[in-house]
């Protein structure tokens, strides 16, 4: 089964607080081993838990300075928002996976000279395969390496901004975001060093939510693109089966990480 599927007699949570919840044992969980981990979990640092079961709340417990609606900076996790985003300009016309970066960016857009700069392509960057280090020097032919490189990673942004001609948040709430009941989810910093998504717990279970319905919110799909979907949530090269457009992928043979020797096992 894949993180994808069909969903029969979905629930979608409206706005706000408009959300139902399930009691565990309702949904088939023994309650007292869940508060059991709950509080395991809290007492280790963890800022906000939430647990989805079927759409429904099934748990939720928040930390000290934390809640429901607090919204929070977050780094990684906001590839897999800027993967949905490309999907979506893609799905407008936008963009193309083929269209090198510097069709958006320009020239120099990173430390490599004109011919190898127009070898990377939108694909490369979603990929993590863009041949570039740390510093956006070339070390490898683009699809040849597999590399986690945030630096790279973040001329994405730049490229939507350039495709849409809006800015990344006023796109991402537009289409995505404001869709869901998330509106208020937004970005802190600068565009292209380092910038964080500031997202809450709640929000972040729906864009989930999002994901396991298809690209689908109630009656409203808002990634159609069912090629560029499945491409997202399954091994996107040859270099690393655990790493789709932007997403890490579980229950992989074995996976790389940031570059290094290549492990064994699941992901």
């Amino acid at each position: 089964m894949t993180i994808e599927r069909a969903v029969h007699g979905a629930y979608f949570p409206g706005d706000g607080d408009d959300w139902e919840r399930i009691a565990p044992e309702e949904a088939g969980w023994d309650a007292r081993l869940l508060d059991a981990a709950l509080d395991q979990t809290m007492r280790e640092g963890a800022g906000a838990v939430l647990i989805v079961q079927g759409g429904r709340i099934l748990a939720e417990c928040y930390g000290e300075g934390w809640g429901a609606e607090v919204r929070e900076r977050c780094s990684s996790i906001q590839k897999s928002v800027i993967a949905l985003l490309v999907g979506i300009a893609l799905q407008e016309g936008r963009l193309s996976l083929t269209d090198p970066l510097s069709r958006s960016l320009g020239a120099r857009w990173g430390n490599v000279s004109g011919e190898a700069e127009a070898r990377i392509t939108l694909r490369h960057l979603l990929t993590m395969t863009s041949g570039l280090d740390n510093d956006l020097n070339a070390v490898a032919e683009p699809g040849t390496v597999w590399f986690y490189n945030s630096p790279a990673y973040y001329r994405l942004k730049a490229v939507l901004e350039a495709a849409t001609k809006l800015p990344l948040v006023a796109f991402m709430r537009d289409r995505l975001t404001g869709p869901i009941g998330a509106g208020e989810t937004d970005w802190v910093g600068p565009l292209l060093t380092g910038q964080q998504l500031r997202v809450s717990a709640r929000d972040l279970a729906r864009i989930g939510l999002l994901v396991l319905h298809g690209g689908r919110w109630g009656t409203r799909t808002l990634l159609a693109d069912t090629e560029y979907r499945h491409a997202m949530l399954r091994t996107s090269q040859a270099l690393n089966p655990a790493y789709g457009y932007l997403w890490w992928l579980n229950g992989q043979d074995s996976f790389l990480v940031s570059g290094a020797d290549e492990q064994r096992g699941g992901a």
